[in-house]
């Protein structure tokens, strides 16, 4: 599912084409278009396997001291390395992004605090590169409170914490469209985004259950919420990221579909070749250093590619050359940092013994 996830991602930023009238790339490209609902797939996964350590864990000693410990481990050593090789190299590697500009984003993104940044601002940071950070830091924010929830509550009241974590995400949700003017606030503000986590860590909840709900209300449930993403796509001709309360409405649906299709994959041990095969378990496994990277290879890489090849070959194949290019770029370069740089600090989580498995 992760590998789905970043192929969400790498679609709606890799590629788009010229419909030139065309009904089939029209339809191609608002499917490309959505593919910002691998964020939200991202978010509930998160919060299911999050959520699954933490109840597997808690009874032993050094429970915060292990999960933070071993979360630092996997996450930190690469985002560092990305922050410190782009604001040390984008003044000089890229026209017109100010220096001055850019500094004033370092302390807020080494804290990630980028995303509440750019909430203050209205806008997005200096270079795109940067700007899908934001998702990064809803989830360490997330971190910070709920291996405390998990530890003081049993696990009924666990799953009645995350229905309430997601019905605050939807108040959230509510205030910010009537009283914040950015449209883009709901989506990078962690308790308005809660809701998927949430959704994800009430599925840890009930699978490990003696006797889990019935699969029939997680269909009921997904079935709803994929007509509600239907009605939402024809009105508005695609899942667009535009418009505050289209935006809150779409991703409260997506966080309740993606956590059904979960239930259900995980209680009727569901596993069709296209959720479950050796490519779609590569690109999970390196999927956070491309989402770190894919950006960045996409402004050094796709873009100048894209220019120097669309008057020769036309715009469509170009677009869908460099943007399979440079999917497979991305990928190439995560192995490597993962190979090379990461798992020298992903074998020190032994010295933090836990049931990991994010």
């Amino acid at each position: 599912m992760r590998g789905w996830a970043i192929l969400l991602v790498l679609m709606v930023h890799c590629l788009a084409f010229e419909s030139g009238g065309s009904k089939v790339l029209m339809v191609v490209n608002e499917f490309a278009r959505a593919g910002w609902l691998g964020v939200d797939l991202f978010f509930v996964l998160s919060g299911y396997l999050i959520t699954s350590i933490l109840i597997s864990t808690r009874e032993h000693s050094g429970y915060f001291v292990n999960f933070y410990a071993r979360r630092a481990l996997r996450i930190f050593p690469a985002y560092y390395l990305y922050l410190i090789l782009a604001f040390a190299l984008l003044p000089y590697a890229v026209s017109g992004v100010d220096g001055d500009v850019l500094r004033g984003w370092a302390l807020s993104s080494a804290l990630y605090l980028q995303n509440i940044h750019m909430l203050v601002l209205g806008s997005g940071t200096p270079w795109r590169g940067l700007d899908h950070l934001w998702s990064l830091a809803i989830e360490e924010h997330f971190y910070l409170f709920w291996p405390v929830v998990v530890a003081l509550l049993p696990a009924r009241r666990l799953a009645h914490a995350c229905l309430t974590l997601i019905g605050l995400a939807w108040m959230v949700k509510v205030a910010l469209l009537l009283f914040h003017d950015w449209p883009l606030a709901g989506y990078v503000f962690m308790p308005a985004r809660m809701d998927a986590l949430a959704a994800g860590g009430l599925i840890a909840c009930l699978v490990q259950r003696d006797r889990p709900p019935r699969s029939s209300s997680a269909v009921f449930l997904g079935c709803a919420a994929l007509a509600m993403l239907a009605v939402l796509a024809l009105s508005n001709g695609g899942l667009r990221l535009s418009g505050g309360l289209n935006i809150a409405l779409i991703t409260s649906a997506a966080a309740v579909l993606f956590a059904a299709g979960l239930y259900l994959i995980v209680t009727r041990d569901f596993r069709p070749w296209w959720l479950h095969n050796r490519a779609l378990t590569t690109l999970g496994r390196y999927s956070y250093g491309m989402y770190l990277i894919h950006i960045a290879v996409i402004e050094f890489f796709q873009v100048p590619v894209l220019g120097a090849f669309k008057a020769v070959l036309g715009y469509n194949l170009a677009s869908l050359l460099s943007g399979l290019a440079t999917i497979l770029l991305t990928l190439a370069l995560a192995a490597l940092s993962y190979h090379l740089f990461e798992v020298r600090f992903l074998k020190l989580k032994r010295h933090f013994s836990s049931m990991d498995r994010a």
